[in-house]
């Protein structure tokens, strides 16, 4: 990705690596480039899709006491981020 060079992402977990009280990890969708999620010149089906499905396999889930969770969802148990809308 020329937006985020190698050495950019590398320097980043470095820095992460320093912090023992996080939980973290990076990503890298072969093919890919920056955006390719959004339409047009660099978007990529396959990356879209397997980053999504790593989206929302973080996304909280309800407890039976009705707690909270991140983001905005709708009746339809859709989690909305941005202007896309998945279920």
């Amino acid at each position: 990705d020329p937006v985020v060079p190698d050495e950019a992402v590398a320097a980043f977990q470095d820095e992460l690596r320093t912090r023992p009280d996080l939980d973290w990890q990076v990503i890298t969708y072969s093919g890919a480039e920056h955006g390719f999620t959004l339409p047009g010149g660099a978007y990529h089906p396959a990356a879209d899709a397997r980053s999504w499905r790593e989206l929302t396999a973080l996304r909280p889930v309800r407890s039976s006491a009705g707690s909270r969770r991140r983001g905005r969802s709708g009746a339809d148990g859709a989690v909305r981020i941005g202007r896309q809308v998945r279920s």
